[in-house]
């Protein structure tokens, strides 16, 4: 079975795992995080195909502000994966 999960490293060498349920905008503060089913964010504009995946650590986090449908097959991928998720 094929991961929902794209597992990567950052510039400083951290692994860190993203999800195309979710991307991220150009905005400062806590509201950069929107679903897949935005296509652009309402505040900078930015466009879903333009901008990357978001973090799963990120998502979680920010869990109880995005959609729950989408959070939650977010969560049962992850219960269903066999590989570390890096927090």
């Amino acid at each position: 079975m094929r991961s929902l999960f794209e597992f990567s490293t950052d510039a400083s060498g951290k692994a860190i795992a993203t999800c195309p349920l979710f991307w991220d905008c150009e905005c400062d503060g806590e509201d950069y995080i929107h679903p897949v089913t935005a296509d652009e964010c309402p505040v900078c504009k930015a466009r879903r195909e333009e901008q990357p995946d978001s973090r799963v650590n990120e998502v979680m986090y920010h869990a109880d502000k995005l959609p729950p449908g989408l959070v939650g097959i977010m969560e049962s991928m992850l219960e269903d994966t066999g590989e570390p998720i890096p927090f």
